[in-house]
């Protein structure tokens, strides 16, 4: 199906005429093409029903990405990927051109608004929960208990480390059962790491080979990971697992992907489900889509602020809003860098941006006082 949008040029009474070649409806319409839509997107297609994704960022060519970081001034997690007036993102720089705030802490949380998502610029790190993590009143009498547990989701854990390709060592204890090898032999741990290994021996700890979305050899179409150490932001021959993968899987199963569709509006019927999504392109022309299912997937604040714009007559406190609870109860987690001197070369930057991580700290009885952390050194620094 086509649509055509007129438009009135700025110098001439000319008409324009925009076309959408993506089907106006379809069985299920996503609303970002991050990992969440990507992977429930393949395999919806492989199903055979029809799919949309409409992604507000552009499609990004990975060459031109690494060009770009390459020659940045500011290494930042978005370097490689320009913002868009027509779809901000955060920038390092200053994050309050983004997020408007009113607390007196900045908000930092960094996502990617491209064809993708955020998983162009994630570490890699694919670590499971633990038992004890869903069941955190009953055992250490804080906060409240998940209402599945562990045994629950081992299995669809194991699916999704098959899907997107996990790398890890069977014989390294990280607390959390397995059913099944990991999909691929562990990545090699740097010589950075080994000697973190050694110092952090000598406290009681352990420095073990980190479960990564990440190849160590040859799967699916993609090469073994090669040790550009540039993870964050870009991994340049894509060994590091990106939501691209299962979007080139969904539109071989004739999926269709829309970029540079802003989502405005999610127009809700009167049976209180979302009945059209209404979305803009860079030129302000309009599209929209229809589906028998409307998935939105478009990050932590971007799907919150859609849900919030679509106020209406069916829904008055925004879509899906019926608690008054949509965007309130932000969580993130909280990184700590840390930065030191060795007596000795290390020489970092040879691998991937982290191959390790100390595995103590994540459980044990102190958490009834205080919360778990994950140590994984980072290779990078001063070589």
């Amino acid at each position: 199906m086509r649509h055509e949008f007129w438009r009135v040029g700025e110098r001439t009474a000319a008409r324009t005429v925009f076309r959408m070649t993506a089907p106006a409806s379809a069985d299920v319409v996503f609303v970002g093409s991050g990992v969440a839509a990507a992977l429930a997107g393949a395999a919806i297609a492989k199903a055979g029903f029809s799919v949309l994704f409409l992604e507000a960022g552009p499609r990004v060519d990975r060459g031109t990405a690494v060009t770009r970081f390459q020659y940045s001034s500011a290494k930042g997690q978005n370097s490689p990927y320009p913002d868009q007036p027509y779809a901000p993102q955060p920038e390092e720089s200053d994050f309050s051109a983004y997020y408007v705030e009113a607390g007196p802490d900045t908000f930092r949380g960094q996502k990617a608004r491209i064809v993708g998502g955020t998983t162009w610029h994630w570490g890699g790190l694919a670590a499971r929960f633990r038992p004890n993590d869903f069941k955190m009143h009953s055992k250490f009498g804080v906060g409240v208990d998940w209402p599945i547990a562990y045994g629950d989701m081992e299995p669809w854990y194991q699916a999704a480390e098959e899907e997107i390709g996990v790398a890890g060592d069977d014989t390294a204890d990280f607390g959390a059962p397995r059913s099944k090898s990991f999909p691929m032999p562990p990545i090699p741990m740097t010589y950075a790491d080994k000697q973190v290994g050694i110092a952090a021996k000598a406290l009681g700890y352990s420095v073990l080979p980190f479960p990564q979305a990440r190849n160590s050899v040859w799967r699916d179409g993609r090469p073994q990971c090669c040790g550009n150490a540039s993870c964050v932001p870009i991994c340049p021959i894509q060994a590091k697992y990106d939501a691209t993968h299962h979007l080139a899987i969904a539109e071989r199963a004739s999926a269709h992907v829309e970029p540079q569709a802003v989502v405005h509006e999610l127009v809700v019927g009167p049976d209180k489900r979302i009945a059209e999504v209404r979305y803009r392109r860079p030129d302000r022309s309009e599209g929209s889509a229809t589906g028998k299912i409307v998935v939105i997937a478009a990050h932590t604040i971007e799907t919150p602020k859609l849900l919030l714009l679509s106020t209406g007559d069916n829904a008055p406190t925004g879509a899906a809003n019926s608690s008054d609870q949509v965007g309130r109860n932000l969580l993130s987690q909280i990184d700590v860098g840390i930065q030191g001197l060795t007596r000795d070369p290390v020489f970092t930057y040879r691998g991937p941006v982290s191959t390790g991580g100390i595995a103590e700290l994540r459980d044990g009885d102190f958490r009834n006082e205080r919360a778990a952390i994950g140590i994984s050194p980072s290779n990078e620094g001063w070589a």
